[in-house]
């Protein structure tokens, strides 16, 4: 064979010293044998321990796994198998504002828009939302499927001079179909549309899709924007016919100073990170829990469960890191959410600490600082 490369599997359960020997031959008559020894060793599973966390209603928390392997150089991922019932597990990687300025039927078509995660070195799906407008009225149906394509298709040339890259620009279609919804019945009016079981795979480039199906005579379709942050996306969006993909630049929105993406929100969360954003629903208090199982790439894996209590407020928990717990603000008056309550640059944890007002910005606290001689000295702040 041509190949210099061979790969080496040693049979199941076995660990100590193994070899081969290999021929080279040069095809004028030239040989040489050489050996390769191996080692081969047990491979250590990942440690993962399940924990408890307080966290703060409808707010973000950053959890720290505290996941290890014994193996140096192991590459560990977190794959998520048991989302929140109450929250998610996640962050917005694309987040496109809907101004409610243009909308686009979606009847009988797919509209959708391409959404760039190259940010995130490895990508899992959660959860998306979306809007879309309808005027079905009680007596009609219809229903709605949101697609989600990877951009791996055919490529697509000549959009033409106004489009970024010029005449020559060229975008690769929506390819295979990566994952479909569940039937969304379609509602009267301005709708916001939460789809959170997502957990998907995803390459560095997708497009989303609406499509809606009915045999009445309505309208609905999804909602444009300005332009996204976080993330990026193209002043284009996607049509799906029957004739196949096309790609549709300006023209038709009442507000031409807006690109023209779609009000939408992307989460996911990065596998290779060695922790998680947790966020509560809006409104629940109580218990919640995401089980997760680490992998180390070579058969490896653990599994453990992060559980959360989730209340507006923990008496022990100190939210904005000013050196007070959240449960004592309320004794001294200060805010939980504000570092340095009155403002006058020490924080009310340091106040509180050292006995002046964290509330009067006119008291602070005495400071001692040591001289050049080694003699404390102390001063008062005006």
């Amino acid at each position: 064979p041509d190949s210099i490369i061979v790969k080496y599997v040693p049979t199941l359960g076995y660990t100590g010293s193994d070899s081969f020997v290999y021929e080279v031959i040069d095809g004028n008559g030239g040989i040489d044998t050489a050996t390769v020894n191996i080692s081969v060793a047990n491979n250590n599973i990942p440690v993962a321990n399940d924990s408890q966390n307080d966290v703060v209603a409808e707010e973000p928390a950053t959890i720290d796994l505290n996941i290890s392997d014994p193996d140096n150089g192991d590459v560990l991922s977190i794959i998520i198998t048991d989302l929140p019932d109450n929250g998610r597990i996640d962050q917005v990687v694309y987040n496109s504002q809907s101004s409610h300025n243009y909308y686009y039927d979606a009847v009988g078509i797919e509209v959708g828009d391409e959404v760039d995660l190259e940010a995130m070195s490895s990508r899992i799906l959660t959860s998306f939302d979306f809007e879309y407008w309808s005027d079905i009225s009680g007596s009609q149906s219809a229903t709605g499927l949101i697609r989600i394509y990877s951009n791996d298709g055919d490529s697509y040339v000549g959009v033409g001079v106004s489009a970024p890259g010029g005449a020559g620009y060229g975008s690769n279609q929506p390819g295979r179909l990566l994952y479909q919804s569940s039937p969304i019945n379609i509602a009267n009016g301005l709708n916001t549309v939460l789809i959170d079981d997502i957990l998907l795979v995803v390459p560095e480039k997708i497009t989303w899709t609406f499509g809606v199906t009915t045999s009445d005579a309505l309208n609905a379709g999804v909602i444009f924007s300005g332009t996204a942050n976080p993330g990026g996306s193209l002043d284009d969006f996607w049509l799906k016919t029957a004739t196949g993909w096309e790609l549709n630049q300006g023209g038709g929105l009442t507000d031409t100073s807006s690109t023209n993406n779609f009000r939408a929100k992307v989460f996911a969360y990065d596998v290779t990170s060695p922790s998680i954003v947790y966020t509560s629903n809006p409104g629940f208090q109580g218990s919640d829990s995401v089980t997760y199982k680490v992998l180390d790439g070579k058969g490896g894996e653990t599994v453990a469960t992060a559980y959360f209590n989730v209340q507006t407020s923990f008496f022990g928990l100190d939210g904005d890191m000013d050196g007070l717990p959240d449960g004592e603000e309320a004794l001294w008056g200060t805010d939980p959410a504000v570092w340095d309550t009155d403002g006058d640059g020490f924080s009310d944890g340091e106040e509180v600490w050292m006995g002046s007002n964290p509330t009067d910005m006119f008291d602070k606290p005495f400071k001692s600082e040591g001289s050049s001689g080694d003699m404390p000295v102390l001063t008062q702040e005006p």
